[in-house]
């Protein structure tokens, strides 16, 4: 007998509603000042579906219930994780590095040159700015540290570990490439000497809290990538 069509139905993937989008998208915004307009709920649910599915729960609003109830705190800071946008790539942006070096190259060569890259998402902008204050290092004596922040501990994870793969050099010099990188079966290490002029921390831009842990004044800061995801407001408040 040819089974017929309604005699059978596939599982449905469980669907974020408005109500539910709204509650995490006043969170995010509230707490992490990241805009989400209701033109982005599909974008937030396709993220969020693999939550879904690892913590076996039945839809989304069981799914925002555990989030904001007392035993979902640690969910919170997975759903940041998830929700960030962490579009980078090595000198993203460029005309931003070649300001740093010509405001670099005017520095006393005593000093000390502070920099901050504010949202450094897998370390690619870090990364990118001491390249560029190391060759100007070698060129004059100039003495810098990087700090790196992001909101999400999954992205610091990847940062610190400086691993990338080939295709993801494809932005940088050759020269550089074959300088500052370690390279293993399709893999590119970033090489030590150039990690340790950067150090990562996990920082919430509008929480005025986190701003006493910045123990230095900074020379630049690193921010247009992350204020384009806030509203106007926020951009000012930070």
């Amino acid at each position: 007998e040819t089974m017929q069509p309604d005699q059978y139905s596939l599982p449905l993937r469980p669907k974020l509603g408005e109500r539910d989008f709204q509650k995490i998208s006043t969170y995010i915004q509230t707490n992490f000042g990241i805009r989400l307009p209701l033109s982005k709920m599909i974008l937030v649910e396709s993220r969020l579906i693999k939550r879904i599915i690892k913590l076996n729960v039945t839809n989304f609003s069981e799914y925002v219930s555990y989030v904001f109830s007392k035993e979902g705190i640690d969910e919170q800071r997975t759903l940041i994780d998830f929700i960030s946008t962490n579009k980078t790539d090595f000198f993203r942006e460029d005309h931003h590095f070649d300001f740093l070096e010509t405001y670099a190259e005017t520095i006393d060569g005593n000093k000390r040159l502070n920099v901050w890259s504010s949202a450094c998402s897998s370390g690619e902008e870090p990364y990118t700015i001491a390249m560029v204050l190391e060759e100007l290092k070698s060129k004059k004596f100039l003495d810098y540290q990087v700090l790196a922040t992001d909101i999400s501990s999954s992205v610091l994870q990847k940062a610190r570990a400086g691993e990338y793969s080939m295709e993801r050099l494809f932005t940088v010099p050759k020269g550089l490439q074959k300088k500052y990188f370690d390279h293993n079966d399709g893999i590119a290490t970033v090489a030590p000497g150039l990690k340790r002029a950067v150090w990562f921390e996990k920082f919430n831009l509008v929480d005025d809290s986190y701003y006493a842990r910045l123990a230095r004044q900074f020379d630049f800061v690193f921010c247009r990538n992350v204020l384009i995801y806030f509203d106007q407001a926020t951009q000012t408040k930070v």
